[in-house]
This record gives structure tokens, sequence and C-alpha cells, in this order.
């Protein structure tokens, strides 16, 4: 949607100001843009700082609206992150475990916010992702090895001005992060796949990226199948997703030449 476009009655729909809390939420990643902070203007923070305004103003009268938008809290929680309001996100929280229809990206948008990258600490995220991961099996298991890439990428910001960044190939032959993830698949594989496809489609993108940069090709080969046609997770985050993710499944057999 173009920047400033208008909205016109959507806000009188249901879940109106929920979808408009989104439009901002994604208008202002595209001012502040996706580098580091030094790499912002003054001008692209204020513009950041508006939409994130507006959008938790549109979330509040979403949840105010049906209490079981579960998708309002959810982005309740990017909102008040880029806000470094740590009071709203966590105010939040309950409000989102209690909603009967929640998005179970919104746990790992918590686990973001709570992240050394942006308002807590590693220990913070993990913790949360361990908590939750069997809230709402098997989708929610793949909070774990999404938290872990967080955590990762936390360590790699912090590390890009004084020595070589770890790749996350390297990060996931750790023990505890090798347990963890195995832990979480185990959990993911224990019950009936979730009706909600994009629930599945969240869970299998997180744990293939994981499994095969973990190089546990037996483990990653279902989740690349069941995934589809569908690109998330941190494949999403790659220069060519789509490419990169093709390469990789003709890699393993997956897809022909």
């Amino acid at each position: 949607m173009q920047i400033g476009a208008s909205f016109g009655e959507l806000e009188l729909q249901p879940m109106g100001h929920t979808i408009i809390a989104a439009a901002h939420v994604s208008w202002a990643w595209r001012f502040r843009g996706t580098g580091v902070g030094s790499t912002v203007t003054p001008e692209s923070y204020r513009m950041f700082a508006q939409h994130l305004t507006f959008a938790s103003e549109h979330v509040a009268r979403a949840i105010a609206a049906d209490a079981n938008d579960g998708a309002a809290f959810a982005i309740g929680f990017r909102a008040h992150m880029g806000l470094s309001d740590i009071a709203g996100v966590y105010g939040g929280l309950r409000g989102y475990l209690l909603a009967s229809r929640r998005p179970v990206s919104g746990l790992g948008a918590f686990a973001n916010a709570v992240s050394r990258k942006w308002l807590g600490t590693e220990e913070q995220a993990l913790t949360f992702a361990r908590q939750t991961a069997q809230i709402d099996l098997p989708a929610s298991s793949g909070i774990v090895p999404y938290a872990h890439h967080v955590c990762w990428g936390a360590r790699a910001i912090a590390a890009m001005h004084t020595s070589e960044p770890e790749p996350f190939a390297q990060y996931v032959t750790r023990d505890e992060v090798r347990a963890d993830i195995l832990s979480a698949n185990e959990a993911f594989a224990s019950v009936a796949p979730d009706p909600d496809p994009f629930a599945n489609w969240y869970a299998n993108a997180s744990f293939s990226f994981a499994l095969f940069s973990m190089n546990e090709i037996n483990l990653a080969r279902p989740h690349l199948s069941a995934m589809g046609e569908y690109v998330g997770g941190p494949w999403s985050d790659m220069d060519h997703p789509q490419e990169t993710l093709d390469g990789v499944r003709r890699q393993l057999g997956m897809l022909s030449l």
C-alpha cells in the first residue's frame, strides 16, 4: 500500500483498526529502513515514530472493539518495540495470551521486542521462547529456532565493529542451542499439524532454516517440503529468498535441475 493512502471507511469494518495499524507499522519501517541506527536520518526517525504512534492508537481501538483480536496485540508488540516502550510491550502480553484468536507470530514479535536487539536481553528472549513454545502446538514450537536467530542477529550486530560476526551455522553448533532446537522440533512432531496453514508455514520456515544450518538434513527436509511456496522466517531476510530456497531444495534432491 502506498504511504499515506486513504483508508476510507476501513476503520468501521471488523478488524479495520488492526489492518490500519499494520499498515502504519509497515510505513514506519519503510521510513526508517532496516539498517543500524547510525544510518537513519533525524527526519526518518521522526516519521518512524509518528507512524508507530498512529499504529499504537489503532491497536488500542482494535482491542477495545474486540479483546479476542490477537492480531492487534501482536501488531502492538511491534509498535511499542519501535517506540522503545517496554511497558507497552509487556502491557499487551496478557491480552494476547487470553485472546481466542491469536497468530503464533505474535510470540515471535514479543520475543524479538524483549531481546538484546531491542528492549531486553538474550536471556529474556530465550526464556520467553522456552516457556511459551508449547502454548499453541505445533506451530508455537517454531518460536524457539526463531528466538535463537534473533539472539544470533543481536550478537552479530554487537560484534560488527570489533570482529567478524559469527555465522549462524556456527552459532547453532553450541550445545545449548542445538538442544533447544532439537527439543522444539520433537514437540512440533508430537502432535497433528495445525489446522491453520499459516501457523504451520511459520513454524516450518523457522525450523527448516535452523535445521538446515545445523546440517540436520533429514530433519530439515520435511519442513522444507511442508512450506510449499511460502517464503518466511530467516529465509525471507535474504537478498534472494526464493532463489536461495530453490537452491537448497535442489541440493537436497527435492527439485529437479
